[in-house]
């Protein structure tokens, strides 16, 4: 027996729903002629939607039920630029074909059957007839319900059905400037990392330039950095630059089961504190970093990477540093709007004009590391 889901109580809560037709000859701007409803049978979720010619039906699929990939429904509040998540269920509708009459003989002696299984079967022949039964769907019947049910209902034809979706929309990637007249302006530094995070790393600073190298703990390119540096013109400001990407790599090549609330990454609470709360997320344990802040951490790594480094960055050396493919490194560098560098193998340079956007494929699902 069918039921209105607004009559039954949903544990699961509801979500919005995202329909794909199967064999349908439905058009964009063609909603106005549908009508839908939402029905619970047993334990089975089915929508419903009835054209003037044909009801396509399907059961609504969890994101629990799919295991290689979740789907998102994103949300962009063109006013403030944040973005809002909304997990989504999906349903394939099938068409329902009204029966034919050369059909009727068959449907008569599928009856003729079951009352047979109910008669005189077993247990679980008759516990199995009777599933059959209640699954069985009245197209009839379904119409006309889904007409009371919509009936009085009005669509608000003038708001968007998508979203547009810009690259500052996502909270994974350093906000960038398109329109920029400089390659200084189109990644600003304090809008990645805020100047009082980079003042706090000043004292430190000042003493590895006057150390010697080789006896830090250095990522190695960075050490080759600071100590041109120090062969040439000590530069303060870039010193703590450097540092801060020293300590974001150490932090993003550090096992996940090792971040916690109370991880250490660097000497200054003030940048430790930074890099915790804008690369990891809160959970009952205090603080974990899942792959999407990892990714985010290498987003921010390639572009302080190549602000710290003269707008040229060697990604075959960076991609060993961070454990990551050289080829995956390269496609977000593509992402980031850096280019390949001509004269270099696997070394991209941020330059203008910028090359045209590009947007990330479907993560596929990675071990935790």
């Amino acid at each position: 027996m069918l039921q209105e889901i607004s009559e039954v109580e949903d544990n699961e809560g509801s979500r919005p729903i995202l329909v794909e037709f199967q064999n349908s000859n439905l058009q964009e701007g063609q909603e106005h002629h549908l009508k839908t409803a939402i029905f619970k049978q047993n334990q089975a979720t089915i929508v419903a939607i009835a054209s003037p010619k044909l009801l396509y039906t399907g059961n609504v699929t969890r994101d629990k039920d799919q295991d290689l990939h979740k789907r998102f429904l994103v949300i962009s509040n063109r006013r403030t630029g944040k973005v809002r998540l909304v997990a989504v269920d999906t349903v394939l509708l099938t068409p329902q074909f009204a029966q034919r009459s050369s059909d009727t003989t068959s449907v008569k002696n599928a009856n003729s059957v079951n009352k047979l299984n109910k008669a005189f079967g077993s247990k679980k022949i008759k516990k199995i007839t009777e599933q059959r039964e209640r699954m069985t769907m009245n197209i009839d019947d379904v119409r006309e319900q889904l007409e009371q049910t919509v009936a009085g209902i009005e669509l608000d034809e003038s708001a968007p059905l998508v979203a547009q979706i810009g690259e500052n929309d996502s909270n994974y990637r350093p906000p960038i400037h398109r329109d920029a007249s400089s390659r200084e302006e189109v990644y600003i530094l304090e809008e990645i990392v805020p100047s009082h995070v980079l003042n706090s790393l000043e004292d430190e600073s000042r003493e590895v330039l006057d150390s010697d190298l080789d006896s830090l703990d250095l990522t190695p390119m960075i050490r080759d950095k600071l100590a041109q540096m120090q062969n040439t013109s000590p530069n303060l400001a870039k010193c703590k630059l450097l540092l801060y990407l020293d300590y974001l790599i150490k932090f993003v090549t550090k096992l996940a089961k090792n971040i916690t609330k109370r991880c250490v990454i660097c000497p200054s609470t003030v940048a430790n504190s930074h890099i915790l709360n804008n690369f990891t997320v809160s959970s009952n344990s205090g603080r974990t970093r899942p792959l999407s802040m990892r990714d985010k951490t290498v987003c921010y790594i390639l572009v302080i990477a190549m602000i710290a480094f003269d707008y040229e960055v060697d990604f075959e050396q960076l991609a060993k540093i961070v454990k990551i493919g050289v080829k995956k490194l390269l496609e977000m560098g593509r992402i980031l709007a850096f280019s390949s560098d001509s004269k270099k193998k696997n070394s991209m340079t941020l330059k203008l004009p910028l090359p045209a956007s590009v947007t990330s494929s479907s993560p596929q699902k990675r071990k935790r590391k």
